[in-house]
């Protein structure tokens, strides 16, 4: 675990900080591997070593410019690069079991258990932390806004990057701009796409078994029994589509040019669905689908946060395209 240490966006912090987020990250990250399959319903991986570790690599690797974003006086200052860190821990931990959290309001979960701890003086959180209630809504909005609340508890008007709690709030040193480092976490969030989050075949099996169990209780869907558990497993459907996705995406990348996001086909795993009898079409609109998530959060987070010429500094991307060597796969979005 250790390993996300060696990134710049963790890398970049002062001692003090670093040694606090590793305690934090010790004590809560192995929650995030806790949730798998819970009543039905499966999620790909949020734990720590996968996708958290992607998010801190593509944070630094893809959306920073590491010349001007930690450049002192004029990039983020070591109190924001904590709590975006922070911020990444956290955003999914409303999955883990314990909190009954659904896809739709996970964010929400994962804000609740950060003032659950923070209210524990207990907790390894509180301790480590040193965050000031100014600060801590500062966190919470982050990881609200990474994800739309999708359960109607939230207005649309004040979803996701609409959130008013988005603002600039006073901190231990300087300001904490949340809307810009709710924008990075977002679009960080949506680029992990890449088969780098597909962990072991272990659980890719179960969400197969979950989809088996599934298409049976379907052949006897007139049973009330049957149609109650339907609806727990629905989960797996989702999951299913969600995961095979991740295969077909090597990886993600920032162009020479420091302006275009690269996603990088596997052509590999593309022979082999050829092979299997998908069509080049069915191909060509998944690797659509998944390019036009993406720019839609891009074009998003351009608008609202980093609209800022500074900011805009900070996170140069500013345009998505798709990679192939392949020339029966046409994907022209």
């Amino acid at each position: 675990m250790s390993e996300y240490k060696k990134l710049q966006c963790i890398k970049k912090m002062d001692k003090d900080y670093l040694d606090r987020l590793d305690s934090i990250v010790n004590e809560y990250a192995p929650k995030l591997s806790e949730r798998v399959i819970m009543n039905g319903s499966a999620f790909t991986l949020h734990d720590f070593e996968h996708h958290c570790f992607d998010v801190y690599k593509i944070i630094s690797e893809v959306l920073f410019d590491e010349e001007l974003i930690y450049k002192t006086d004029y990039g983020i200052s070591q109190r924001e690069l904590f709590i975006l860190n922070l911020a990444v821990l956290f955003h999914d931990i409303g999955m883990f079991n314990m909190l009954g959290a659904t896809r739709e309001n996970h964010s929400v979960k994962s804000a609740d258990f950060v003032q659950k701890e923070y209210d524990d003086s207990r907790s390894v959180f509180k301790k480590k932390s040193d965050l000031t209630v100014n600060e801590l809504k500062a966190l919470k909005a982050i990881v609200i806004a990474h994800s739309d609340v999708k359960d109607r508890s939230v207005e649309d008007k004040k979803n996701g990057m609409k959130s008013p709690d988005l603002k600039d709030y006073n901190a231990k040193e300087g300001k904490i701009r949340a809307k810009f480092l709710a924008g990075v976490l977002r679009l960080a969030d949506e680029l992990d796409v890449s088969s780098d989050r597909l962990g072991s075949g272990e659980i890719e099996q179960q969400i197969e078994e979950g989809k088996k169990q599934y298409e049976e209780l379907k052949k006897h869907d007139d049973l009330e029994e049957n149609r109650k558990e339907l609806e727990q497993w629905q989960g797996f459907m989702v999951s299913l589509e969600h995961w095979k996705r991740l295969h077909l995406i090597s990886s993600v990348q920032r162009n020479e040019d420091g302006k275009t996001i690269e996603l990088q086909i596997d052509d590999d795993y593309i022979s082999i669905c050829l092979d299997e009898g998908k069509t080049e079409k069915s191909i060509a609109r998944e690797c659509i689908d998944i390019y036009n998530e993406i720019e839609k959060k891009l074009n998003e987070v351009m608008d609202s946060a980093f609209n800022q010429k500074k900011f805009s500094n900070y996170v140069p991307v500013s345009k998505i395209i798709l990679v192939t060597t392949n020339e029966i796969l046409v994907v022209r979005p």
